[in-house]
């Protein structure tokens, strides 16, 4: 009897967010199987972080049960999917970072493409969630690209790997926080408001702006960008797969184009041979080879 109740304490010191090693792995090969996505590839402290999070709310009793939990409940395996992408978002995050491009950045690469003939201003948005990153940048060039820039035409694409959130890019409607940051002229000839104070983005902004699923770590299949926003997207990964992944973006830009990363990141020793650092602050960096 008393064998039985030291064993029925020591089951209750094993909280309900403990994930072993043997039920990582399994969650791990689960979700690779059904979206695709490679957990082993970010920071396990990150990844077990967030599923233990959902072990909670399921009311899972371990790690162990909620991979059961997983395998016959579609629903919980999207929520967790959704809880393991970064969809926490808004136009103009970090708005020193924006009036940096704006005033600095745009400028440099305008001034090329005269030089060159080159008519098209190319950008792609990395991990772009529900939309407001690629948004704000063909914002951003919509207003610069008037007078003497009228000939330019943009084409941003935005990737991530989360469909939902890839769907709510392209239906551009937001709630009103969301764009907390926008400037007042520019919500007023950018946005059109809707029922239930909701914007939609302008049509004429929408169509320069392409989404598109994809995973980071697959061969990106894009060149000759203009510029490149990768923001708190790889912190999430592994020293090795962060250097991995610069050394494909720098890839995917033409030579003197930019890189902008997230104010917690920074280049990886292999990829700084590759960039110049433009503003050390924000986090911008032009490649130079």
């Amino acid at each position: 009897m008393r064998g039985a109740i030291i064993a029925h304490s020591q089951k209750r010191l094993q909280l309900p967010g403990e994930i072993s090693e043997e039920a990582f792995r399994g969650i791990k090969e689960l979700v690779c199987d059904e979206s695709g996505i490679d957990l082993g590839s970010y920071k396990d402290g990150c990844i077990k972080r967030r599923i233990s999070v959902r072990v909670r709310v399921s009311r899972s009793r371990t790690a162990d049960e909620y991979l059961l939990k997983l395998k016959r409940d579609d629903k919980e395996l999207k929520k967790l999917l959704k809880a393991l992408t970064i969809n926490v978002t808004e136009f103009f995050r970090n708005p020193p970072t924006f009036n940096k491009v704006r005033d600095v950045v745009i400028p440099i690469i305008l001034a090329e493409k005269i030089k060159t003939d080159d008519h098209v201003f190319k950008a792609w948005s990395v991990g772009c969630s529900s939309g407001e990153e690629p948004y704000s940048i063909a914002i951003l060039l919509k207003d610069l690209l008037v007078n003497e820039y009228r000939k330019f035409s943009s084409s941003i694409v935005a990737t991530d790997v989360d469909e939902e959130m890839l769907d709510k890019g392209c239906a551009a409607l937001y709630d009103e926080g969301q764009l907390k940051n926008v400037e007042p002229h520019l919500k007023e000839k950018y946005f059109s408001r809707e029922d239930d104070d909701k914007y939609r983005v302008v049509k004429s902004v929408r169509r320069v702006v392409t989404f598109k699923k994809k995973n980071l770590l697959e061969d990106n299949g894009y060149e000759n960008q203009d510029i490149i926003f990768c923001r708190n997207i790889l912190i999430y990964f592994s020293r090795n797969l962060q250097e991995e992944i610069l050394l494909d973006l720098a890839r995917a830009l033409k030579k003197g184009g930019f890189l902008v990363l997230g104010k917690a990141e920074t280049l990886t020793a292999g990829s700084r041979k590759l960039f110049e650092a433009i503003c050390p602050t924000e986090r911008i960096y032009r490649k130079i080879s």
